[in-house]
């Protein structure tokens, strides 16, 4: 059983995330992907992320994984 994962999400990255979901010309897949991790920043759970962008509980998994190890 995977236990909640909680993690800070710096003001530099939140700014470079929210740049990116606000700028028309990025791809959709970055857009939905930055917005994981945002809401996963202000601490909502994956039910909730899942309903705000109509994603998987398996989607919203990877990318809160590949933010915690990677970064922005």
């Amino acid at each position: 059983m995977r236990t909640g994962r909680s993690f800070t999400v710096s003001s530099r990255d939140r700014q470079r995330l929210q740049a990116l979901v606000a700028d028309p010309k990025s791809a959709q897949k970055h857009v939905w992907r930055a917005r994981i991790v945002l809401l996963s920043g202000e601490g909502l759970g994956t039910s909730a992320i899942m309903a705000e962008n109509g994603k998987s509980k398996t989607c919203v998994w990877r990318w809160q994984e590949r933010f915690m190890h990677a970064g922005v």
